[in-house]
């Protein structure tokens, strides 16, 4: 199944429609708890495993731009998850088996410098 990129405005709306599935229920709730903290949380995609996964791909913390709703998404359209989505194909991992989340998943400095150590965070 070819999924869609999230720069189409489609794509993201099916994302959107998607949030409430069954599979999905768990994860999404934690983010919208950190979001109802005030926090800059993506949503988990909800095209991905979810809780029932067999492998969590952890990345360092979310792009600071984009628009909401956001997605913690392979089919975001950045080079890191062009990297991922060709990786994940080339190693044969099917999608239903996968969930990402970030290490930290707001966005840690979003005024700050790009891609520095992150010894402090503005929780």
């Amino acid at each position: 199944m070819t999924v869609p990129r999230l720069a189409d405005p489609g794509a993201l709306a099916a994302r959107v429609t998607a949030l409430t599935m069954p599979h999905m229920h768990a994860l999404n709730g934690f983010v919208l708890r950190l979001r109802k903290e005030g926090r800059i949380v993506p949503w988990f995609d909800p095209f991905d495993g979810g809780p029932e996964a067999r492998l969590l791909i952890l990345m360092e913390s979310p792009a600071r731009r984009g628009t909401d709703p956001r997605f913690v998404s392979r089919d975001n359209a950045t080079p890191t998850q062009a990297n991922l989505r060709r990786f994940l194909a080339e190693a044969g991992i099917a999608r239903r088996d996968t969930v990402l989340w970030n290490v930290v998943p707001w966005v840690m400095d979003p005024d700050g410098p790009r891609n520095r150590a992150p010894r402090y965070w503005k929780c």
